[in-house]
């Protein structure tokens, strides 16, 4: 009898490898997660300046790792913090209450700021500068989670030059979230995390590399005649640094402008040397418990805004940073090991064309005046319905003064139809649509669908305004901005390399919401509070 049912274990192990040794295999984990995301990178940066670039940074992790060359964000706005939200915590603006990058508060009048947080204060910094935390995210990260199903053991560690881009990722308990004050030249942090700066952190900012960097001024890195993937170096499209005339190469930086710094490449070798010093400092990697590391390069944003994504500033802004990536990637290959790390590259949004260019080329797009708009349309509505009946504005949203209209009995509904009447007769607008018809909407229509899933009704406005493809909000003509749900707004990067990553590509439609879900199979820990986003299958096979 022994001998049958001895026999009938081993048939079922023979069937079941993932009792014998494949389950050790299954639950092995990387001994260092870095997640990287590129502020304001379109996916087509990639391959624009492909030819440009060496072999340990971009081109590693393309041709070593796993591309997925198809994924999309899945709302609106696309922009900064929402980004971070989404990549971090698997899900959008809808349950994650991070509308914008500020947001207006009813009746207050007054915005709020993603990370705002009067609370606390700066730990090493100036002012409100360091009055920040992760309060208003309403969902836990990836980050969040290892942290819980370590309970602690786990290191987590935030880095960026953007207080957002470090503490939206960090998530609400890490080990610490650092990010710059552009009027110290400090890596800070606040009384969220901590009461003083760890040592090391003191002591980096104390070597003084931002006046180290600023006396090299910026120059190409090759020979500016080669730069043939961008516009000429003078061009009608470009703003300039605090201190130019022109924007044209060489730049010089004067005395403590910090915040030039911030534009050019030496914002991302700011970030890329502190990081390193984090993983020496901290240990992360150094033991079977899987660490994390957040890095955000906030540069190409800074620099997308003020030159535009024609500009050779922005060509070299990318060259230097394929230089940062391999800089990093070496590093980690020897203290961590090739085998033992795993890194993810997305972008927290893409970017649009220069809008004057698209004009002067003959090309749809051109600058809505929203904020203009809105004073002709409180001068329209106060004929009918009276004073202050717009609370007011933001990320293409109208906030109605609900109070008044209750307390004056007015006619909601009169106010609405006379304001989308209104709206709609302006050039560049698509569509309208009022708070109320939200969750009415076809999500078939994938514009929609985004608003949908960037709609949180505790914060959101009361109308949404659809603008035309290649407009948006801008005083200037200079310059570039984002947050469309269009493709060259919602279309970025999403690279996987090192541990398990087979290299290959995928061109299957993904959202930006899949990313995080993804880290979780990988990880064996659970899915952030508020996910709705699928793994992406291929990097399981």
């Amino acid at each position: 009898m022994k001998l049958f049912f001895s026999s009938l274990i081993y048939a079922a192990l023979l069937l079941c490898p993932c009792l014998v040794g494949g389950q050790e295999q299954n639950l092995s984990r990387p001994k260092l997660v870095v997640g990287i995301v590129v502020d304001q990178m379109r996916h087509d940066y990639i391959y624009r300046y492909w030819n440009k670039y060496g072999d340990g940074g971009f081109k590693r992790l393309v041709l070593d790792g796993f591309s997925c060359e198809n994924l999309h964000y899945n709302y609106v706005p696309t922009n900064t913090a929402p980004g971070h939200s989404a990549i971090y915590t698997g899900s959008t603006p809808a349950l994650t209450g991070i509308i914008g990058n500020e947001w207006h508060v009813r009746y207050s009048r007054k915005p709020m700021y993603c990370v705002q947080d009067e609370s606390v204060t700066g730990i090493g910094g100036s002012g409100a500068t360091g009055q920040m935390s992760p309060r208003n995210l309403l969902a836990t990260t990836i980050t969040d989670e290892l942290r819980l199903y370590t309970y602690d053991r786990a290191k987590v560690i935030g880095v960026s030059i953007k207080d957002r881009g470090s503490i939206i990722p960090a998530g609400h308990h890490p080990t610490g979230a650092y990010w710059f004050d552009s009027k110290t030249c400090h890596f800070i942090t606040s009384s969220f995390y901590t009461q003083s700066l760890p040592s090391w952190v003191t002591s980096f900012n104390a070597q003084g590399r931002c006046n180290q960097l600023m006396q090299n001024g910026w120059t190409t890195l090759k020979p500016i005649e080669t730069y043939i993937e961008s516009m000429q170096d003078l061009n009608p499209y470009e703003g300039t640094l605090s201190t130019e005339k022109t924007a044209v190469f060489p730049k010089k930086f004067s005395g403590n402008q910090y915040g030039d710094l911030l534009n050019s490449p030496y914002g991302n070798t700011l970030v890329t040397e502190f990081a390193l010093k984090a993983i020496e400092a901290e240990g992360l990697g150094t033991d079977e418990v899987t660490d994390f590391l957040a890095v955000s390069y906030s540069s190409p944003d800074y620099a997308g805004h003020l030159f535009g994504l024609q500009s050779i500033e922005i060509e070299d802004m990318y060259l230097r940073l394929d230089l940062e990536l391999e800089t990093m990637l070496n590093q980690l290959d020897r203290v961590v090991g090739k085998s033992q790390y795993l890194v993810f590259l997305s972008a927290d949004h893409a970017v649009a064309q220069v809008p004057q260019l698209m004009k002067d080329q003959n090309y749809p797009g051109d600058y809505f005046k929203g904020y203009k708009m809105m004073d002709s349309l409180k001068n329209y509505l106060e004929g009918p319905f009276g004073k202050n009946i717009i609370d007011g504005y933001g990320n293409h949203q109208i906030y109605l003064n609900e109070d008044r209209i209750r307390n004056k009995k007015l006619d909601r509904s009169a106010i609405v139809a006379t304001i989308k009447r209104f709206v709609r007769d302006q050039p560049g607008v698509v569509d309208i649509i009022d708070r109320s018809e939200v969750v009415t909407m076809n999500s078939a229509n994938p514009i929609y669908k985004k608003i949908q899933l960037g709609y949180y009704p505790p914060l959101s406005g009361d109308l949404f305004i659809v603008i035309q493809p290649g407009w948006f909000e801008s005083s200037s003509k200079t310059g570039t901005s984002h947050g469309s749900p269009y493709s060259y707004d919602t279309h970025v990067p999403a690279l996987w390399y090192g541990w398990h990553i087979a290299p290959g590509k995928s061109y299957t439609a993904y959202e930006i919401t899949d990313i995080a879900p993804t880290l979780s199979h990988l990880l064996h820990i659970p899915l952030p509070s508020a996910s709705i986003g699928r793994p992406i299958l291929e990097l399981f096979k």
